[in-house]
C-alpha cells in the first residue's frame, strides 16, 4: 500500500508568512509539482508576487537535454526574466545567480526533486544559490521533496576536496541519504555560510520509502531519469559517463543499459557471476543510442535488472562492472579527458575522477573493492554527521 505524503509545495502555507508581501524569485524544474501534479511555478504565480525565475540545467519547464546550455530569456506566459543558473551563459558567472538579478526579489523559493546521488547538478545549484543569497542578504526558502531512494541508505566513495566540481562536492558520497531540505542545511553548516533559510517540509514520509512508495507523481527530474529504477541504476552506473563505454543515454533505459560495439557481453556477464551480483540480474542484449556516444550504432550490451533494492549495491555493481570491461578490454577502454579552464595549463581534467570523487581507481591504486573498503571509515563519519540534519525520522 502506498504511502499518503506531501511535499513542501503541498504544505507551502506553513510558510505564507515567510512569503507573503515579498517579491520573490523561483527555481524549480520539470518535476516541481504537487501531489496533483500542477506545477510548483503556476502555484506561487497564483499566491505571490513572482518576480524572477532562475533556469537549472534542463531547464524552468524541463525542456533542456542534458548538458544543453541554458539562456537568459524573458518567460512568456509570466513576463518575468528567467536567468540561467547553468552554462557559460548563466550571468552570475559559474552557475551562479549575479547580484544584479537578486536585487529582484526578496526571497528566493527552491523546489528541487534531485536523484539522491552526489554527481546531480541540482544539489550545486542549490548551494550556489545560497552562496548567493547568503552574501546578498536574500533569504532561501527550500520546498522539501522525499529523497527518491530513500534517506537510511548511503553508499559510495566520499568527494575528495581535491576533485570538487559541480558534478560533486562537499565531502558527500554517490549515495546522500538526503532530501533536498536536509541537504541545505547541510551545506550552510559544511560551508559556514549563514544563509537564511526556511525549509517546507515533506509530511507522511519515512525515511525507509523510496519514491514509488509514496502516492506522489513521479515527474522525470532530467529526460535522463524516466524511473526510479533509473533512479537507483544511476547511483552507480554515472560513472559510465567517464569512459567511452555507453551508459544507455538515446535509449529508454538511460543508466540500466551499459554497452559499446566492441564489449564482450558474455565475458563480462561471466566474470561478474562469478563475483557476484546480490539483489540484480545482469541481461545481455543490444541497442541502438538515438543520440549521446555511439548515436547510430549497434551496441552489445548488458541491463542491469534489479530484484533486491534491499540487498543490491549499485555502487559497488557498476564499478566492478567498469573493472570487469577495463580487465577484458584494455586496449579499447579510454576515460574521456576534458580540458577544465580551471586546471594549470596543458593539463586535463578527467569527468571520471569528478564523478567518482577521486582518481585512485583511474590510477589503479585501488581495485573496486579496495577503494571501497578505503573508504569506509569516512562513510561512517559521514552518516554520524548527517544525522544532524535529518528532519525526518
Amino acid at each position: 500500500m502506498l504511502i499518503d505524503v506531501k511535499s513542501g509545495v503541498d504544505n507551502i502555507a506553513q510558510i505564507d508568512g515567510f512569503l507573503r508581501g515579498r517579491r520573490v524569485g523561483f527555481t524549480g524544474g520539470a518535476a516541481s509539482v504537487d501531489r496533483l501534479a500542477r506545477p510548483t511555478l503556476e502555484i506561487l504565480s497564483e499566491h505571490y508576487e513572482l518576480t524572477a525565475l532562475f533556469a537549472p540545467e534542463h531547464g524552468i519547464r524541463g525542456d533542456a537535454q542534458a548538458g544543453a546550455e541554458i539562456k537568459t530569456y524573458v518567460d512568456p506566459k509570466l513576463g518575468v526574466p528567467v536567468y540561467s543558473l547553468y552554462g557559460d551563459a548563466s550571468p552570475g558567472g559559474g552557475n551562479r545567480p549575479s547580484r544584479e538579478a537578486l536585487r529582484s526579489i526578496d526571497v528566493m523559493v527552491v523546489d528541487l526533486q534531485e536523484a539522491g546521488v552526489r554527481f546531480y547538478t541540482f544539489l550545486y545549484t542549490l548551494a550556489y544559490i545560497m552562496e548567493a543569497c547568503a552574501e546578498a542578504g536574500v533569504p532561501v526558502a527550500v520546498l522539501d521533496r522525499v529523497a527518491p531512494l530513500g534517506g537510511d541508505e548511503e553508499a559510495g566513495a566520499i568527494c575528495d576536496p581535491a576533485f570538487s566540481s559541480f558534478v560533486g562536492n562537499y565531502e558527500l558520497p554517490a549515495r546522500t541519504g538526503l532530501t533536498p531540505g536536509e541537504y541545505a542545511r547541510y551545506v550552510n553548516a559544511y560551508l559556514n555560510l549563514g544563509c537564511e533559510l526556511v525549509v517546507a517540509p515533506v509530511t507522511g514520509w519515512r525515511r525507509s520509502a523510496y519514491f514509488d512508495e509514496t502516492d506522489l507523481p513521479w515527474a522525470p527530474p532530467s529526460p535522463n531519469i524516466p524511473t526510479v529504477d533509473s533512479c537507483f541504476a544511476y547511483v552507480g552506473t554515472c560513472i559510465f559517463e567517464g569512459v567511452n563505454v555507453s551508459e544507455g543515454r538515446g535509449t529508454t533505459k538511460p543508466f540500466e543499459l551499459i554497452g559499446a560495439p566492441w564489449l564482450d557481453t558474455d565475458a563480462l556477464t561471466e566474470r561478474m557471476a562469478r563475483r557476484g551480483t546480490p539483489g540484480a540480474l545482469l541481461r545481455k542484449t543490444y541497442f541502438t543510442p538515438m543520440f549521446s556516444k555511439y548515436a547510430g550504432e549497434l551496441c552489445a550490451a548488458v541491463q542491469i535488472h534489479v530484484t533486491d533494492r534491499e540487498i543490491c549495491e549499485p555502487f559497488r555493481l557498476g564499478l566492478t562492472m567498469l573493472e570487469e570491461i577495463w580487465r577484458r578490454h584494455p586496449d579499447k577502454l579510454s576515460f574521456i579527458s576534458q580540458f577544465s579552464a580551471n586546471a594549470d595549463a596543458g593539463s586535463a581534467t578527467y569527468h571520471f575522477d569528478r564523478i567518482l570523487g577521486t582518481d585512485d581507481f583511474r590510477k589503479r591504486r585501488y581495485d573496486a573493492d579496495t577503494l571501497i573498503n578505503i573508504h569506509k571509515p569516512s562513510m561512517e563519519a559521514y552518516k554520524a554527521n548527517k544525522v544532524k540534519f535529518h528532519l525526518y525520522e
